[in-house]
């Protein structure tokens, strides 16, 4: 179960989850406000299950990290949707090359629910007008005709492509395979330092 806050994670723990993710809010997509670094070990000390640590990992530091902060493994979700057999469009995975560490914003605007999206002229344009900006799941329903097409065609100018705030440090589309490869040799080494 993916968790937002050490209250969450307590709340799982008693109904038995066999595993909580730890999801800080670098992560992509709907996000509570607690980062990564923080939340971590604030789970770590209230459950008695194994904690993935979530948001902004993309290499083997950030592995390394969240073994530091007491959790046993990481859950990667952006540094793998820029790989080559992700099924996210060329677009999304090129914007996530292209952009810095600045290149994602929490917004409100398509799901109603805060959420880490590529930032884009889309996102740009509801600053200043979040007072019109509707609960879920009504703003997802009122948005859908113009969000869907647009995601099926690419436009990371317009489209909701959530994606984490990591993207600063990710500067290649690899193979999977190699991707896991190299995490593989910088963990460790990682950790030595």
């Amino acid at each position: 179960s993916i968790v937002g806050s050490v209250r969450q994670a307590r709340r799982l723990a008693k109904l038995g989850v066999d595993a909580v993710i730890a999801q800080g809010s670098e992560a992509g997509g709907h996000v509570g406000t607690i980062t990564t670094m923080v939340l971590v070990p604030g789970v770590v000390d209230v459950v008695n299950v194994p904690v993935l640590a979530a948001g902004g990992i993309v290499d083997g530091r950030g592995i390394a990290a969240a073994f530091m902060l007491g959790a046993q493994g990481a859950w990667i979700g952006t540094r793998f949707i820029a790989t080559v057999e992700a099924t996210a469009h060329s677009n999304h995975k090129q914007r996530i090359v292209d952009a810095d560490e600045d290149g994602t914003v929490v917004s409100r605007s398509y799901t109603g629910k805060p959420s880490r999206v590529l930032r884009n002229t889309y996102t740009d344009r509801w600053k200043g007008h979040e007072q019109e900006i509707m609960p879920m799941p009504w703003q997802r329903i009122w948005v859908e005709e113009l969000v869907a097409p647009a995601k099926a065609a690419g436009r990371v100018d317009i489209a909701n492509f959530p994606t984490g705030q990591g993207i600063g440090a990710i500067r290649d589309i690899p193979p999977a395979a190699a991707l896991f490869a190299r995490l593989l040799e910088e963990t460790p080494a990682a950790l030595r330092r």
